[in-house]
């Protein structure tokens, strides 16, 4: 749990590069999870699952006769190869015949895909993270995808282009399919001879980008872990570490691993999910979650051992946006959160990680395991 060598395995992660779910780098992420696993003493397996990946042939903006790259949003419509066209407006009051409505608000994406307008034709999303670069959003309903067309694009690149706004028509090309492809999650499993219950540590694996912060604290805290807990002489209880693929298309991963294992939800007495951002050196915030009193006051004793005090927990009742939603009618805690790089190009290494907060949640989650497979 040092600062120097966490640092290490998150670069590591990050140099097989963009780590969305069925992606090369997320397939070669399996083989040097699983490889690490073993190094530590913990058996290491895969587990395969189908999911719909989505096939980009072209996904752009074209305004005043420029262009502008961007990206689907993944559980929205796709376009004709010609795309559509439209005037652009701000508000849905200012619609009248074929529009397209460039927001910069991603919060009210939701309401306007569920209830899209007649008029409605597309929507343009600008965003942009700590350097105006895109930040994506997770496809939620990757499944049951919305009905309109949502182009994504970053506003250091999109916004020359758009203002002003008023009386500038638009076309947005989004031609993609999805296709059913296959994707790997990873398992760790350490027995203990007669073991009196099962804890399993949960981090995901995939993510848009490097996802340095996002998904390389958990990453590297979890085999540290792994490595601490198989050497620990005083463990009683069986632990399995899960990484999981389809974190950013409604965790699809863990969903399909709990369809096809599931007598995980009854055997596990503990879940902990190691969430995004921990260890982030431009936090924005932050969110513990858990319905169980013990876990809860564990969690915080250790956290402020290491100083992280100001940390809120979320009500009891409230469900998680992340991986341990799957398991919120089970004994979980968890932590997530968001930084300023969060989702885009830019969480890398040098910008986006901490090694001395890693290090600090890495031993705050050691004493808190400690505690769980010891008791």
């Amino acid at each position: 749990m040092t600062p120097d060598g966490l640092f290490a395995l998150i670069e590591e992660y990050c140099a097989f590069g963009p780590h969305r779910t069925g992606w090369e780098a997320d397939d070669r992420v399996t083989e040097w999870l699983m490889g690490a696993l073993e190094r530590g003493g913990v058996t290491a397996s895969s587990h395969v699952f189908e999911f719909p990946r989505v096939k980009i042939r072209a996904a752009h903006l074209e305004v005043d006769g420029r262009r502008v790259e961007g990206i689907p949003l993944h559980d929205g419509a796709p376009t004709s190869p010609e795309g559509v066209f439209g005037r652009l407006i701000t508000t849905e009051d200012a619609r009248s015949g074929p529009s397209l409505l460039v927001l910069d608000d991603a919060r009210r994406l939701p309401q306007i895909l569920e209830t899209p307008t007649e008029d409605l034709a597309g929507v343009i999303l600008v965003t942009g993270d700590a350097e105006g670069d895109i930040v994506l959003r997770n496809a939620e309903r990757i499944d049951d995808p919305f009905g309109l067309p949502v182009i994504q694009v970053s506003r250091k690149d999109a916004a020359p282009l758009l203002e002003p706004v008023e009386g500038k028509t638009a076309r947005i090309v989004l031609d993609f399919q999805r296709q059913a492809s296959t994707a790997t999650n990873v398992i760790g499993s350490l027995e203990s001879r007669g073991a009196k219950g099962l804890v399993v540590v949960m981090t995901p694996k995939s993510g848009w980008y490097t996802c340095a912060s996002e998904r390389g604290g958990g990453i590297a805290i979890t085999l540290a872990l792994a490595a601490y807990l198989a050497a620990l002489p005083e463990r009683q209880k069986d632990v399995l570490f899960l990484f999981t693929s389809g974190h950013e298309i409604n965790q699809y991963g863990l969903a399909c691993l709990l369809r096809d294992h599931p007598e995980l939800r009854e055997q596990a007495e503990a879940w902990v999910h190691l969430g995004a951002s921990i260890g982030a050196s431009r936090q924005i915030w932050w969110r513990l979650y858990s319905r169980d009193s013990e876990l809860r006051n564990l969690f915080t004793q250790s956290l402020s051992r290491e100083g992280f005090d100001d940390i809120p927990w979320a009500a009891e009742d409230e469900r998680p946006v992340g991986e341990s939603k799957q398991v919120f009618d089970k004994r979980f805690v968890s932590i997530i959160g968001m930084h300023a790089y969060f989702h885009g190009p830019n969480d890398i290494p040098s910008l986006a990680v901490d090694a001395n907060r890693v290090a600090s949640f890495g031993r705050a989650f050691a004493r808190l395991l400690t505690g769980l497979v010891s008791g």
